[in-house]
């Protein structure tokens, strides 16, 4: 907190309007113009199948099942869909894969006509069924000429895992955005107010769970390359689901894809290693 409130403090933190989805965008437009012929979007991977000397990966485009064969792969998806996708994970990884735990989380919208709040950018609130909310447009906000239309507060609203269920059908949905709303109306006498629309983001496994042994025992194992099939994302790295882990894993193999295309190959897996938790 004395770091947070130093007046000489240094942020170098960031945000955009959109969120990480500007981020993603980004790096697909520095990508396209040189590797565009590289590149293969709307195709939806259902097999990673190692070979002796290449990795097969079949996929579906439109109506069309394909097949390519390549040198190496890397798996920058979550764990519960890598282990799905990728054939002959060796068990003993295949069971760290499994230890893995993603928390549902659920994103409110409230969109008011008229100014609500916006004393500050993030405001916790105990009891609720929802833990916080901000003020969407908060890092515009002193642009000059900024006028906004529209004054959106985002709720931010974890779930238990039992709860994932919640947010497959639209009734138990909207029964959730609902107390979402009648919560925030009882914070203050400014929020008791009707929105004009609330809109409800729905994400199942968007951040995994930091769980005891899982930094120093799970993660380690189930990183390890299977010779031409390298796994990144997040949940690779730890010790939170972060960006900043996402990244480090996106460095960490392609140095490992280097290393083995030059020709260097990792020791296989030890099939006696052990789990706890």
């Amino acid at each position: 907190m004395q770091w947070m409130a130093g007046p000489n403090r240094k942020d170098d933190r960031y945000t955009w309007p959109g969120g990480l989805g500007a981020l993603s965008k980004h790096l697909v437009d520095m990508l396209q113009p040189k590797y565009n012929d590289r590149m293969l979007t709307g195709a939806t991977i259902i097999a990673v199948a190692p070979d002796k000397n290449a990795v097969n990966v079949t996929y579906m485009q439109g109506t069309e099942l394909k097949t390519v064969a390549a040198k190496a792969v890397i798996m920058a998806t979550p764990k519960f869909i890598t282990r799905r996708v990728v054939e002959g994970i060796p068990e003993k990884q295949d069971e760290a894969m499994q230890q893995m735990r993603y928390i549902p989380y659920a994103l409110v919208n409230l969109i008011f006509d008229k100014e609500v709040y916006r004393k500050g950018y993030d405001t916790w609130c105990p009891g609720c069924s929802f833990t916080d909310f901000i003020v969407a447009d908060w890092v515009i906000r002193n642009q000059p000429g900024y006028k906004p239309k529209y004054n959106i507060l985002s709720c931010y609203t974890p779930l238990h895992e039992e709860e994932r269920r919640t947010l497959l059908t639209e009734p138990s949905a909207r029964k959730l955005a609902g107390n979402v709303l009648t919560d925030f109306q009882k914070l203050l006498p400014a929020t008791k107010t009707d929105p004009i629309e609330v809109h409800l983001y729905r994400r199942g496994h968007p951040m995994y769970m930091t769980t005891p042994g899982l930094y120093t025992k799970v993660q380690p194992l189930l990183r390890a390359p299977m010779d031409r099939v390298f796994f990144a994302n997040t949940d690779s790295e730890g010790p939170v689901s972060s960006t900043t882990q996402a990244i480090m894993g996106a460095r960490r193999v392609a140095q490992e894809v280097e290393r083995r295309l030059a020709g260097w190959q990792r020791p296989r897996i030890h099939e006696s290693a052990v789990f706890t938790g």
